[in-house]
């Protein structure tokens, strides 16, 4: 009996079920019954000699009556829980929306940053390897520098050795000459006395 709808009459059965497209099973106080889909039944047989029968029949619908209408509350308020549930549940879904929006740009930020330091990693490994370079380079530059001192103080000392071979020489040219000259001078001077 969930679907049941109870109507004042006749009219404003026909209106219900068009509304709700012919779905629902409409009964009339009279004893009208609109089923789904649209077929219609009759009411009740109108005997005014059993007024007490009549009573009773009034008695019934109108506790019938009171029971659909309990229902509908019950219903209504089991719709009213459910509908709060389902609001909760979408400010839950959008709450995990924007924490999963906030995860994604994080994420994409980590991402950028991962790229941005796999490039230097690479910029430093080219540098790296440049400097390697460079220092092995420095490494036969101090090689060939050391090679030509070591080639300059040969040179050094070979000049120093000439120099001072020279010096004995031009000491030793001295000495002859002074001497000469010594001797000139005392045979000058003794060819004036």
């Amino acid at each position: 009996m969930g679907r049941v709808v109870v109507a004042v009459n006749i009219d404003a059965a026909i209106a219900l079920a068009k509304k709700y497209r012919y779905s629902l099973r409409i009964v009339t106080l009279e004893g009208e019954l609109l089923s789904p889909g649209g077929s219609m039944t009759g009411g009740a047989f109108k005997n005014s000699s059993n007024l007490l029968g009549r009573r009773r029949e009034i008695e019934e619908l109108e506790q019938t009556c009171e029971r659909y209408l309990k229902q509908a509350e019950t219903i209504q308020t089991e719709l009213s829980l459910k509908e709060a549930i389902v609001q909760e549940k979408k400010d839950e879904a959008a709450v995990l929306k924007r924490a999963g929006q906030k995860l994604a740009l994080e994420e994409n930020t980590l991402r950028v940053t991962i790229s941005r330091l796999e490039e230097k990693k690479g910029e430093i490994a080219d540098s790296s390897s440049d400097l390697v370079r460079e220092h092995h380079q420095l490494e036969i530059q101090a090689k060939e520098i050391s090679e030509s001192r070591r080639s300059l103080q040969t040179q050094k000392e070979a000049l120093d050795s000439e120099s001072e071979a020279a010096a004995e020489t031009v000491n030793a040219h001295s000495l002859l000459w002074n001497r000469q000259r010594r001797k000139k001078r005392q045979t000058a001077s003794s060819w004036r006395s």
